[in-house]
């Protein structure tokens, strides 16, 4: 028979004899929810590692998709002449999308431009804002039909 792992009370090394195991009947218990509490945390652990590798995993597949659609907006709004130059006609730039601010655009333009608004006496300049004005209201409509305002 060997002698007992555990320590007693006073620090001192146990002289018990240990029939089973490392450990004598004394220290067996606290043995074992020594080994039971270091198993519990050697597996919380793991399950964090775990759930953190998960999550990881997820944010690395999120970013990927807005990635993919901040390339696909980009890559539209570049690739659609059309939309860039009906925006220009409104006076905006290319990359503007914020249908109030077209709004706003169309409106100042309009009543800039629109033949019973525009103040214009002379008839050669009244003719010239009313041509502004068709190419400024199609640009707006064409606007609103590509971007669905």
């Amino acid at each position: 028979m060997a002698c007992c792992k555990g320590f007693t009370a006073a620090g001192a090394p146990c002289k018990a004899a240990a029939k089973t195991g490392e450990y004598c009947g004394r220290h067996a218990a606290s043995a074992a929810r020594v080994a039971t509490a270091a198993a519990d945390a050697s597996a919380r652990a793991a399950e964090q590692e775990r759930l953190f590798a998960k999550a990881a995993s997820e944010m690395a597949e999120g970013l990927k998709h807005l990635r993919a659609a901040t390339a696909a907006a980009a890559s539209a709004a570049n690739l659609d002449p059309e939309i860039s130059r009906n925006l220009r006609v409104l006076g905006l730039n290319a990359g503007t999308r914020n249908a109030e601010t077209i709004k706003r655009a169309f409106r100042s333009l309009a009543r800039k431009y629109h033949p019973d608004t525009s103040g214009l006496t002379d008839e050669k300049e009244k003719k010239a804002a009313t041509e502004l004005f068709k190419l400024v209201r199609e640009a707006f409509m064409n606007l609103r039909a590509r971007l669905g305002m």
